[in-house]
């Protein structure tokens, strides 16, 4: 009952994990194709104050989303009766 009970938690943390990259995945490339229209839409002067604001927050938010891709990503498992390895152990 107990390995049930932590294997639904971790299954729901990554979950939403995956969900959060999601958002953010897809805000960071809403934000890119904002700066593209900016810049595309500029008739020969390009105001880049402008469109140094979304592509910071994209940046941002691509950088949130790689941070929820390692918290979801496989930790090392080991089997009970394996040790873990030690490089500095004497």
């Amino acid at each position: 009952m107990m390995v049930a009970g932590s294997v639904t938690i971790a299954v729901s943390a990554d979950q939403r994990a995956t969900t959060a990259m999601n958002v953010f995945g897809a805000g960071g490339v809403a934000l890119l194709a904002a700066a593209a229209a900016l810049i595309a839409g500029a008739a020969g002067k390009i105001d880049w104050l402008l469109v140094s604001a979304p592509v910071r927050s994209a940046l941002g938010l691509f950088v949130a989303a790689v941070l929820c891709a390692v918290a979801m990503s496989a930790g090392r498992f080991l089997a009970p009766w394996r040790q873990a390895y030690k490089p500095l152990s004497g």
